[in-house]
């Protein structure tokens, strides 16, 4: 049989043998000085267009050995003209000479296979051929998918959620965190298992939650964060409460029930005023939403919004079982503060 696509592949291989002895003419009759004419240029640069068009067909022809035939448009374009060829010194002539017969080297192999190949399938049906062909092909792009780096990384990612998955049921977090010296590998899962479940608890909010600076892009006139270390826990807890003119929701009790706090702050030069960042540990994930939705009643009966009411003075969000609470003013700085510190999304309106 004849197979139409192993037929041009053979035929543009040897057209490609065909301008490459060409090119070496044109080449050697340069470096004698002879030819030198117009016609000559011109009938030169057909050869080597003609060489350029062959080039990239040619390269998908061949098997290994990409980098000599890489050379061959290297070699086409340092040959610039016949007048430039003819100025070359006598080590770029040997220099030429060497990459030239590796090429063709190629070439005649290239095509010396080919021709086997048309020997070989010439007495084989169609039915026979196409068979073969699909299952060589199908072969092939199962053989590259497996060898591909995207299935290389994504294997990769399978086994390393498997494990972490696996760590999971097993409790691995747990016991990294029970000493000191793995504690940093559990909160790193603890984070990447947030992902998944928004009610993981926080077991450290010193070190999985609170920064020590303020991210950058701060607004001008802000001082950097400061930690009060002596800060009580009653006095912070009072400090979070909504007040209207008939009514207050004061946090106090239910924010002494935290198992840690911090109280930061960030003195507004220009203001003339501090904002205060205060967080809470609460003991479970419940105990946070309780606090939360008696702010949210309480806000919501009130006709104010903690994020819209630039009288309301605080924002609160909660984080599994973290709270925290902005107090300032200006309810732009309180949500600057949310969402580059705590990466908190406000809800669309």
């Amino acid at each position: 049989m004849i197979d139409p696509e192993l037929e041009k592949k053979a035929a543009d291989c040897k057209q490609m043998l065909k301008d490459w002895r060409d090119f070496r003419s044109f080449f050697d009759a340069a470096v004698k000085k002879q030819g030198l004419t117009p016609e000559r240029e011109m009938a030169f640069l057909k050869v080597k267009s003609s060489i350029a068009m062959l080039h990239e067909p040619y390269l998908a022809t061949l098997k290994s050995g990409h980098a000599v035939a890489q050379n061959i448009m290297q070699i086409v374009s340092r040959s610039i003209t016949l007048k430039h060829v003819s100025d070359l010194s006598i080590a770029e002539q040997r220099k030429f000479e060497i990459e030239w017969h590796k090429a063709f080297l190629q070439m005649e192999e290239t095509i010396a296979a080919l021709d086997e190949e048309r020997a070989r399938i010439a007495p084989i049906t169609q039915a026979q051929y196409m068979r073969t062909h699909v299952t060589m092909r199908t072969k092939r792009a199962i053989q590259s998918f497996f060898r591909s780096t995207g299935f290389k990384l994504a294997l990769v990612l399978v086994i390393v959620m498997g494990l972490f998955v696996a760590g999971i049921i097993f409790n691995v977090p747990d016991r990294l965190y029970e000493s000191a010296n793995t504690r940093p590998f559990a909160f790193m899962m603890y984070k990447v298992m947030r992902l998944f479940n928004n009610n993981v608890e926080y077991r450290d909010i010193k070190s999985e939650l609170v920064r020590q600076s303020l991210p950058g892009g701060k607004p001008g006139g802000w001082e950097d964060l400061v930690t009060v270390a002596d800060a009580k826990k009653e006095d912070v807890a009072d400090k979070v409460r909504w007040v209207t003119d008939t009514a207050s929701c004061e946090l106090g009790p239910d924010l002494m029930k935290a198992t840690d706090y911090v109280l930061q702050t960030v003195h507004l030069k220009q203001k003339r005023r501090t904002l205060e960042i205060m967080i809470f540990q609460m003991p479970t994930v419940k105990d946070a939403e309780d606090i939360m939705a008696k702010v949210v009643k309480f806000l919501d009966d009130s006709g104010k919004k903690a994020f819209e009411d630039p009288d309301a003075k605080a924002s609160i969000i909660r984080m599994t079982n973290a709270l925290i609470v902005v107090r300032d003013d200006d309810a732009e700085y309180r949500n600057w503060i949310l969402e580059n510190m705590f990466n908190y999304k406000r809800p669309q309106s």
